[in-house]
């Protein structure tokens, strides 16, 4: 009952109050965004825009473009609630040639419409960096006309998945090149050399609004996970990774014995930590990042809901492990990769 109320409530919150409202997570959140637009958007020839920092795949993903290009710069809100100080200074950007670098977040969804007009009416010059496209009922892309105009306007384009590569690319022949996503880069980085014990937990990383779009019952999910963790004993835990707590949410991924995610940053985080991992899929961006980067097999959220099916595949994952050095091997190149591409970008612009 508590946790149909939590969901209702920030339901309304995003659809009502946060379009025009929006703490970006909480109060300290809101007065460091502000501090930063007048003290660092424009005094760097570069400025990082992203949805927000309130979703920890967005916001680790943005910490992740900063890693792999090494540009100093401010940061701007793409999302709804940020719309109003976006346009303020989009302008100034464009008479100080302000270079926009553009990743963190699903951007090519509807939600983002106003934001990628306002960008391509400022002629302010961009980069797209790890972003992808997501595929799902009852949510649709941003319109061809528009996002082709995205893709021809873009200086340079980083995708963090094969389908995105290939779509993009149907929209207009620039070049675009394939990377994990930079959020692998900054969770590498940051956690190099620190060591992080492992717990006997199962971390569930949920996306409750999305099972229910794809017509799973979060609470029977939520049964059957507790219950090998009984039978197992292990110890369950839940996140649905929002919030603005980047090492807590790193270290909870880390430091569980496995991770069963319909979070696309939540498999992302495991694969970069080397966590095991199990991704359930209720959209299709998670099932492009398996596809593209691993060699992992996922399944639809749905198939656990069965009790049976849960069992057997969590016990399977348990037992199949990959190699860490051959993991390591893989995981190195991909991040070099990326390396590579912010040097390509600091070369062509700054």
């Amino acid at each position: 009952m508590l946790e149909r109320i939590k969901n209702g409530l920030g339901w309304r919150y995003q659809q009502f109050v946060e379009p025009t409202i929006d703490l970006y997570g909480d109060i300290p959140s809101f007065v460091k965004y502000q501090y930063q637009l007048k003290t660092k958007v424009l005094k760097h020839k570069a400025v990082y825009i992203y949805a927000n920092r309130r979703n920890i795949g967005d916001y680790i993903s943005h910490l992740g473009v900063r890693e792999i290009t090494g540009i100093q710069g401010g940061e701007l809100y793409c999302s709804k609630g940020g719309h109003k100080d976006l346009l303020a200074y989009l302008e100034r950007c464009r008479e100080k040639g302000v270079v926009a670098l553009i990743g963190g977040g699903g951007l090519f969804q509807p939600a983002f419409e106003l934001f990628w007009n306002s960008l391509l009416a400022s002629k302010v010059e961009f980069a797209l960096i790890g972003v992808g496209v997501n595929q799902m009922a009852g949510r649709p892309l941003l319109p061809r006309e528009l996002l082709s105009k995205v893709v021809q306007r873009a200086e340079s384009i980083h995708v963090r998945d094969n389908f995105t590569l290939e779509y993009l690319q149907t929209l207009n022949e620039a070049e675009i090149t394939l990377g994990v996503c930079p959020s692998v880069n900054f969770i590498n980085r940051s956690t190099h050399g620190q060591k992080c014990d492992s717990t006997n937990t199962l971390l569930h990383v949920v996306h409750p609004s999305d099972l229910r779009m794809s017509g799973v019952s979060v609470e029977r999910l939520r049964e059957n996970l507790r219950q090998f963790c009984k039978e197992e004993g292990f110890c369950y835990r839940e996140s649905d990774n929002m919030g603005t707590n980047v090492t807590k949410a790193i270290k909870d991924i880390r430091s569980a014995a496995l991770v069963v995610s319909s979070r696309l940053h939540g498999c992302i985080m495991s694969y970069a930590s080397n966590t095991p991992f199990v991704p359930l899929y209720c959209d299709k961006k998670t099932e492009y990042f398996v596809d593209s980067h691993t060699d992992k097999k996922g399944y639809e959220a749905v198939q656990f809901q069965d009790m049976k099916f849960t069992r057997g595949v969590l016990k399977k994952e348990l037992t199949e492990i990959s190699s860490y050095s051959n993991v390591q091997g893989v995981l190195q190149r991909k991040i070099k990769e990326n390396y590579d591409f912010g040097e390509s970008l600091r070369a062509k612009f700054f």
